[in-house]
């Protein structure tokens, strides 16, 4: 009682049926296969399964009960308890050889090769080309009148007529508005009577002072009446023409801000007159790209009053501080609008590109194409190299390359994984900086392994079966 009893050792686990049949099947079937293996028909049949190989192999390969006991089949096969199977067996055993063989790698070498053609990286590339290459930098903004006018009476009085309105073309000189002249023209009636009366007693007294009967002095006295009632008459006659509204430039009238009937001082602001010939677009350019725009540079404008119709101008000025509340910068841009049936009108909404850069003869790429070391990937038969390039100036979507590529070259462009020297990648699409797409490589989509497994399998069992009945 003061012993232990010794643990009893379980026995060893036998094999399960469906062990020691499986391994029956196999080693049978394997005896078969070694006298049939070298029959010339076998070979040829063998050689057409090669994709049914590869499919089944990777099928088996992610099965995980084919895996657990594929070596335990051999060793029970080698172990050799076998027993008599019917010819059914046999067939189902014929079957399973196939697929152990295929899954022992016999194929090994075409399976090698078709997962070296999965490997390929599918990419866009680019051709390199010499082209005048213009950096345009967007922007918007409104038209402004390039010389304008605020009109208004030099004289009190109430509005008689409008003679123009809103919009209309003048010259320099129309009368656009007039005043009631009623007044005036009393007045200068009035001065000129006096002038008349004042000339005649001046007469008469001349010839006083040439009889001697009338002093120097009080002819010099009559003689500067005259001159006062003249002066009094040039003040009303300038007074009349107070009351006609005359412009002073040739443009386009603005909006009309009286009426007939009404009151006006000469502080009362009538319209304005904008010299449309040639004029300003105030632009708004954000921070991050004033430093691009200079005084000088070209500008192409448009408005959508007249599709397609781009008008050419240069930037006149560019201000020194920014916007409290827009945040921009504000660049004006004077622009030729002489043609008066596509004039550009002070308001409008305007649409500009500002060449910020020009460079003709020059060898760009894609922003897409150029990594974080300033590196290209040159395709070469199939494979990419790495290769530094000296930048000569970076856009929103180029790069100009003053050295390291030549024409003719392509380049990667966009590829969604990571590339390295030695690369084998496939083409899909090729495009130019025109934006012209030139026809790629065409190569065959690599075969997924397991795709379609079952209809590949009954397609090479009935060429066999066709094969054997001949």
């Amino acid at each position: 009682m003061f012993f232990k009893k010794p643990k009893k050792q379980r026995p060893a686990a036998k094999p399960g049926k469906l062990a020691v049949r499986l391994a029956a099947w196999y080693a049978k079937v394997k005896i078969f296969f070694a006298k049939a293996w070298e029959h010339p028909q076998v070979k040829a049949l063998c050689g057409q399964s090669q994709e049914l190989a590869q499919d089944i192999n990777h099928f088996l390969e992610r099965w995980p009960v084919y895996k657990k006991y594929r070596n335990k089949v051999v060793n029970l096969a080698l172990w050799g308890r076998l027993k008599r199977i019917s010819a059914r067996t046999w067939t189902i055993g014929l079957i399973l050889f196939v697929v152990l063989i295929v899954a022992g790698n016999i194929f090994q070498p075409w399976r090698k090769k078709a997962v070296d053609v999965q490997r390929r990286v599918r990419c866009d590339a680019f051709k390199v080309e010499v082209v005048d290459f213009t950096d345009e930098l967007p922007a918007m903004g409104q038209v402004e009148g390039g010389q304008s006018a605020d009109l208004a009476f030099q004289a009190g009085g109430t509005v008689a007529k409008i003679n123009l309105r809103d919009g209309q073309t003048v010259k320099a000189g129309d009368t656009i508005a007039e005043l009631d002249p009623t007044d005036a023209q009393l007045k200068l009636q009035y001065q000129d009577a006096k002038v008349r009366a004042a000339q005649e007693k001046l007469f008469a007294n001349r010839e006083l002072y040439e009889l001697k009967s009338l002093t120097h002095s009080r002819l010099a006295e009559i003689q500067a009446e005259y001159d006062s009632q003249e002066k009094e008459r040039d003040f009303a006659g300038q007074e009349l023409k107070k009351t006609k509204l005359v412009s002073p430039v040739s443009g386009v009238l603005g909006p009309m801000l009286v009426e007939p009937g009404e009151n006006v001082t000469p502080q009362t602001k009538i319209t304005s007159v904008f010299n449309l010939e040639e004029v300003f677009i105030e632009l708004g350019v954000i921070e991050k790209d004033i430093r691009k725009v200079r005084v000088g540079q070209e500008v192409a404008a448009s408005v959508d009053a007249y599709a397609g119709l781009i008008k050419n101008g240069t930037v006149a000025t560019v201000s020194p501080s920014i916007e409290s509340k827009s945040r921009d910068f504000r660049v004006r841009a004077r622009i030729a609008n002489i043609d008066p049936a596509t004039q550009f009108m002070s308001g409008m909404f305007a649409r500009a590109k500002i060449a910020v850069y020009r460079a003709p003869g020059a060898l760009v790429v894609p922003l897409t194409a150029l990594d974080k070391d300033n590196k290209v990937y040159c395709v070469n038969n199939g494979a990419v190299q790495a290769r530094p390039v000296q930048i000569a100036y970076t856009s929103y979507d180029w790069v100009h390359v003053s050295s390291g590529l030549k024409a003719g070259e392509m380049v990667v462009a966009e590829v969604e994984a990571e590339l390295a020297d030695g690369t084998q990648v496939e083409i899909l699409n090729r495009r130019t900086y025109s934006g012209k797409s030139e026809p790629a490589e065409v190569r065959a989509a690599p075969v997924v392994p397991g795709a379609g497994l079952w209809t590949k399998i009954t397609t090479m069992a009935k060429e066999w079966l066709g094969k054997f009945k001949r």
